[in-house]
């Protein structure tokens, strides 16, 4: 089954769906909360397990070099948003939000009007390509 369809069963009550979601992405759940340098307790408790999934399975070479460059990408990326203002990182920080937040919330909470977000929101992301290119030059 895809993820949609094993999605749509879990949530019209099917447990064998929720039981093959759960055999599915608990790597990915616990690999994510790793990557975040969670300590081993807190990415249990996030991944809602006290069993450490086997991550450590051989990867065949197209896997491996997957994770490696996205890991670099990743973490190129972040180095790049911390070198932008902390006013653009509050704003693309909002905009980000699992529950993503109306303009109107965004221009209460960053004192802005609701015109100005989408135009600052684009000079932010133009800064964060413009860093993260230089980034590549550099190394």
């Amino acid at each position: 089954m895809s993820p949609g369809d094993l999605l749509r069963a879990a949530a019209a009550g099917d447990e064998a769906a929720w039981n093959e979601i759960v055999d599915r992405f608990s790597s990915l759940v616990w690999a994510t909360a790793r990557a975040h340098r969670l300590s081993r307790d807190d990415a249990a408790d996030v991944a809602q397990t006290s069993d450490e999934p086997d991550l450590f399975e051989a990867p065949d070479d197209e896997t491996l070099d997957r994770l490696l460059l996205d890991g670099e990408r990743d973490g190129a990326l972040w180095r790049a948003f911390a070198r932008l203002s902390e006013r653009c990182k509050t704003l693309l920080r909002l905009l980000i939000a699992d529950e993503e937040p109306s303009y109107e919330e965004v221009g209460a909470a960053l004192g802005m009007p609701v015109g100005a977000i989408g135009p600052t929101r684009m000079r932010c992301l133009d800064k964060l390509r413009r860093t993260t290119e230089i980034a590549k030059l550099e190394a």
